[in-house]
Protein backbone atom coordinates (compact mmCIF):
# COMPACT_ATOMS: atom_id res chain seq x y z
CA UNK A 1 0.00 0.00 0.00
CA UNK A 2 3.03 2.38 0.82
CA UNK A 3 4.49 1.49 -2.48
CA UNK A 4 1.45 2.46 -4.31
CA UNK A 5 1.00 5.69 -2.49
CA UNK A 6 4.60 6.36 -3.50
CA UNK A 7 4.42 5.87 -6.89
CA UNK A 8 1.47 7.94 -7.14
CA UNK A 9 3.10 11.04 -5.41
CA UNK A 10 5.80 10.20 -7.93
CA UNK A 11 3.58 10.55 -11.18
CA UNK A 12 2.02 13.55 -9.14
CA UNK A 13 5.55 15.76 -8.79
CA UNK A 14 6.34 14.68 -12.49
CA UNK A 15 2.62 15.66 -13.93
CA UNK A 16 3.44 19.23 -11.88
CA UNK A 17 7.43 19.57 -12.92
CA UNK A 18 6.24 18.51 -16.63
CA UNK A 19 3.56 21.35 -16.50
CA UNK A 20 5.51 23.67 -14.90
CA UNK A 21 8.36 23.36 -17.75
CA UNK A 22 5.80 23.80 -20.39
CA UNK A 23 4.32 27.07 -19.06
CA UNK A 24 7.66 28.28 -18.33
CA UNK A 25 8.20 27.92 -21.99
CA UNK A 26 5.06 29.07 -23.76
CA UNK A 27 5.61 32.34 -21.21
CA UNK A 28 8.91 32.74 -22.52
CA UNK A 29 8.04 33.35 -26.06
CA UNK A 30 5.90 36.28 -25.90
CA UNK A 31 8.54 37.92 -23.46
CA UNK A 32 11.12 37.84 -25.77
CA UNK A 33 8.84 38.89 -28.58
CA UNK A 34 8.09 41.73 -26.06
CA UNK A 35 12.09 42.48 -25.58
CA UNK A 36 13.00 41.89 -29.05
CA UNK A 37 10.35 44.72 -30.61
CA UNK A 38 10.87 46.71 -27.79
CA UNK A 39 14.32 47.11 -28.42
CA UNK A 40 13.76 47.63 -32.48
CA UNK A 41 11.30 50.31 -31.43
CA UNK A 42 14.14 52.40 -29.28
CA UNK A 43 16.34 52.55 -32.94
CA UNK A 44 16.70 56.33 -34.10
CA UNK A 45 15.44 56.86 -37.65
CA UNK A 46 12.30 54.61 -37.77
CA UNK A 47 9.47 55.56 -39.53
CA UNK A 48 6.20 56.74 -37.96
CA UNK A 49 4.57 53.70 -39.78
CA UNK A 50 7.03 51.18 -38.47
CA UNK A 51 6.87 52.21 -34.60
CA UNK A 52 3.39 51.51 -35.14
CA UNK A 53 3.59 48.05 -36.20
CA UNK A 54 6.30 47.27 -33.79
CA UNK A 55 4.35 48.63 -31.09
CA UNK A 56 0.81 47.03 -32.06
CA UNK A 57 3.04 43.26 -31.97
CA UNK A 58 4.09 44.27 -28.57
CA UNK A 59 0.94 44.99 -27.09
CA UNK A 60 -0.76 41.31 -28.89
CA UNK A 61 2.16 39.81 -27.32
CA UNK A 62 1.71 41.14 -23.74
CA UNK A 63 -2.14 40.44 -24.34
CA UNK A 64 -1.12 36.77 -25.42
CA UNK A 65 1.18 36.24 -22.61
CA UNK A 66 -1.38 37.69 -19.71
CA UNK A 67 -3.93 35.35 -21.46
CA UNK A 68 -1.03 32.51 -20.64
CA UNK A 69 -0.82 33.73 -16.82
CA UNK A 70 -4.40 33.61 -16.34
CA UNK A 71 -4.58 30.01 -17.75
CA UNK A 72 -1.60 29.26 -15.27
CA UNK A 73 -3.57 30.62 -12.55
CA UNK A 74 -6.76 28.64 -13.15
CA UNK A 75 -4.98 25.53 -13.42
CA UNK A 76 -3.19 25.85 -10.28
CA UNK A 77 -6.30 25.81 -8.60
CA UNK A 78 -7.77 22.26 -9.78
Amino acid sequence: MIEIERINIDKINKSKSVFLYNMLNDIRTPMNAIRGFTNLTLVKDMSQEKMVELLNKIKLSSVYLLSLIKDIFEKSRI
